[in-house]
């Protein structure tokens, strides 16, 4: 009697099949078996392919010259190859993650676009013969204009390893992060054009306004500069200078000034509601210094007098007392 271990029930989907199993799955055979009935036509398109990298070892050696050269220009300007080369290393260390390998077995379930890809392959010698004769002559153009190709594929390679410094891909991660504004600006320098054509209609809208008014917007823009230039040289004059230092236009100062103006106002719209001048004697002075508002106002004279004469006082010692030196130092 013999006893049969059951294999372990797999849902479908639940592991990812082994490629011996795809290989045996009649799809997959049939696929292989109409690349290797290509075989013929995929040896002619390699040996077409070869005719054509037959061409390519002088492009290789420049390109190796170059690179030599960007090499030690590199490490001229401190950049640590060994350090570019070992993230290459980690990118390939994460191409052989598990992750990763899962992924690209994953991809043989596809193993049917392989024939689409062979057809391509036909196709590849004629296009890269085609493209080797269009890079042919568009060098021969560019030297024919004067550009050197070598000087040009230095720079190119110069502004790669600066793009791919560490810095600058600081600052593009932080441009990128912030795309949603530099769409709004970019929106904004959209509308600029339209924003500056409205300003001049408005623009001359205004001269044409102005000159029916009879205004010359000629003269008036003149004198708004000459007015501009003297104004700049007032503020950039010591006199200027002097008035901010004064003390005159502290606040406290424009207040009392606003003050005194208010009552010169209402004086003036008092005697002119009369149809004669009022008339006041000296007895009549000594009534009014009775009043509350007169004798505060004469205390205000009194105060302001007492003020004024101390700093009258100050300025007159500044302006004649001469400086102490040594002569009044051994006079006294």
């Amino acid at each position: 009697m013999s006893h049969t271990s059951p294999s372990p029930a797999r849902p479908n989907g639940s592991e990812p099949r082994s490629l011996e199993e795809h290989l045996h799955e009649p799809s997959t055979e049939a696929a292989l078996h109409r690349i290797l009935d290509r075989m013929d036509r995929i040896e002619q398109a390699l040996a077409r392919l070869t005719e054509a990298v037959d061409q390519a070892p002088a492009v290789a050696a420049t390109m190796v010259d170059v690179v030599d050269d960007v090499a030690r220009a590199a490490d001229a300007r401190g950049v640590d190859l060994d350090e570019r080369l070992q993230n290459v290393l980690t990118l390939a260390e994460r191409l052989t993650a598990p992750k990763t390998v899962e992924v690209l077995t994953g991809l043989l379930d596809r193993l049917d676009q392989v024939e689409q890809l062979t057809a391509l392959l036909d196709q590849a010698p004629g296009f890269a013969a085609m493209t080797v004769d269009m890079a042919d002559e568009a060098a021969r153009r560019a030297a024919e204009r004067g550009i050197d190709l070598d000087e040009r594929l230095h720079g190119v390679l110069g502004l790669v390893e600066k793009l791919s410094a560490p810095e600058t891909v600081q600052v593009l991660s932080a441009l990128l992060a912030r795309v949603g504004d530099l769409e709004q600006l970019l929106a904004l320098a959209d509308q600029a054009p339209g924003f500056v054509a409205m300003m001049v209609d408005v623009a001359d809208e205004w001269a044409a306004r102005a000159a029916e008014r009879g205004t010359d917007v000629e003269t008036m823009l003149h004198a708004t500069a000459a007015a501009a230039r003297r104004l700049t040289e007032l503020v950039g004059s010591a006199e200027f200078q002097a008035l901010l230092d004064s003390g005159v236009l502290d606040p406290r100062a424009l207040g009392v000034v606003g003050t005194a103006g208010q009552a010169l106002v209402r004086c003036q719209e008092e005697c002119l509601s009369r149809p004669e001048p009022p008339k006041t004697g000296l007895f009549g002075l000594l009534r009014a210094a009775r009043e509350p508002e007169m004798q505060r106002t004469l205390a205000f004279l009194v105060h302001f007098g007492r003020f004024f004469g101390e700093a009258m006082a100050a300025h007159h010692r500044r302006h004649t007392l001469p400086p102490a030196g040594p002569t009044n130092a051994a006079a006294s």
